[in-house]
């Protein structure tokens, strides 16, 4: 192989190999980098370093001045690090950080312009004197009509003494604003520094309630005292069914038009396989690909967007009905859709392209291949300089999409 050729593919080589961006990343060994504060209490974490050939560590935060940094090669390479931390007989109670910081840096120890630092935490929670609690994460699950359903919230006690019963009273409206009903979560006691979920249900059966939106609130208990802190979120009763709640409203005339269909459902589970049929007014049924409506947070309705081609030689200018069913587990749910058909440039229909960058990557690797072969077979007599070809075949175009039909 000459030089030359040799050249060309170490170019090659190059062109086509993802360029990387420098970097600098904190690694921990441990997995609980928290701690409950105790005078003099001591610990040590290792941290690994990486993604750069120099990188300067160092430690800040409220409890940096009891932090101790062993690095045994200061703005070096990828190395391991320990900080040992050791509390002092006393701090304010409540929430301390302590940060290992680590920083890409130049030769001289500098940091270099553009490159931000990345840091770790190790957290300290100092307890407070008493009971100390304090509620989160009130959620009712969405459920189905005539169902039971889980409401839950987390309390934590950050004092230093034992709650002995931790509990929630929880009402719930309709709509409207209504008074459903007011029942009582069960109770639990609550350790220095743990958390806990206490639970209880709502059945909805009871009230023979109808679909749609409704609130729950949530006062809170400790020991027979009310928290000055409450709980509010909302949940849905649904069934199932999925409802078309917005479509495409203009296509151009005589043109193959990308049509959406936007649907949606309060079902408490998934409905997989939703699809879509369209009768245009010629009687010609356009079937749409399968889509999945997943279950949706409390409150919200999970919702998907069905698409699919529709050609519009065959339909006059103005609003024309169209069929829309939706099929789902069995089920159907069918409307009459108006859509205005008006004059315009025909939409290009195009699958989806490349990155540009991919794309250079992909010519320029092309062009630098089609040298070396030149090289190895043409400079080197290995080939004949003629080059014999045939017609192009027939091919489609982008804009030739079209769906399924039946």
């Amino acid at each position: 192989m000459s030089s030359k050729v040799f050249f060309l593919l170490v170019l090659f080589l190059i062109l086509i190999t993802p360029s990387s961006v420098l970097a600098v990343g904190i690694g921990k060994y441990s997995s609980n980098t928290q701690m409950v504060f105790s005078p003099g209490l001591e610990a040590s974490y290792e941290y690994s370093l990486f993604d750069s050939p120099r990188i300067r560590a160092s430690v800040e935060g409220d409890l940096g001045q009891y932090a101790v940094l062993k690095d045994p090669d200061p703005n070096g390479g990828p190395r391991n690090v320990i900080v040992s931390i050791t509390l002092p007989e006393y701090i304010e109670p409540g929430v301390h950080h302590l940060y290992l910081v680590a920083t890409q840096s130049s030769e001289n120890g500098g940091t270099i312009g553009g490159i931000a630092s990345v840091r770790t935490p190790i957290t300290v929670f100092a307890l407070y004197p008493g009971k100390r609690p304090e509620f989160s994460s009130f959620s009712v699950d969405d459920l189905n009509i005539n169902e039971k359903t889980d409401l839950r919230f987390n309390v934590i006690n950050y004092g230093e003494e034992l709650i002995d019963s931790a509990s929630a009273e929880v009402s719930i409206y309709d709509e409207a604003g209504a008074l459903i009903t007011t029942l009582q979560t069960s109770s639990s006691p609550v350790e220095p520094f743990q958390t806990v979920t206490v639970a209880g249900i709502f059945d909805s059966a009871q009230f023979n309630l109808p679909i749609g939106r409704y609130k729950a609130t949530a006062k809170y208990f400790y020991d027979g005292k009310e928290f000055n802190q409450t709980g509010e979120t909302e949940f849905i009763i649904g069934s199932l069914n999925v409802d078309i709640v917005d479509t495409t409203r203009e296509v151009i005339v005589n043109a193959t038009n990308k049509y959406y269909i936007t649907v949606e459902s309060d079902w408490s589970g998934d409905i997989t396989n939703v699809y879509a049929r369209v009768t245009l007014p010629s009687g010609k049924i356009i079937k749409s690909p399968n889509i999945d409506l997943v279950k949706s947070s409390n409150g919200i309705k999970a919702n998907g967007i069905i698409e699919l081609y529709m050609e519009t030689n065959d339909m006059p200018l103005g609003e024309n009905n169209l069929q829309v069913a939706i099929y789902y587990n069995k089920l159907t749910t069918e409307k009459t859709i108006p859509v205005t058909v008006i004059n315009g440039i025909a939409p290009e229909i195009e699958k989806p392209g490349l990155p540009i960058q991919t794309l250079a990557i992909i010519g320029g690797g092309i062009l630098l291949l089609g040298l070396i072969i030149y090289f190895i077979f043409f400079k080197s007599g290995g080939g004949s300089s003629r080059v014999s070809g045939s017609p192009a075949s027939n091919t489609s175009s982008s804009s030739d999409i079209r769906p399924p039909t039946l």
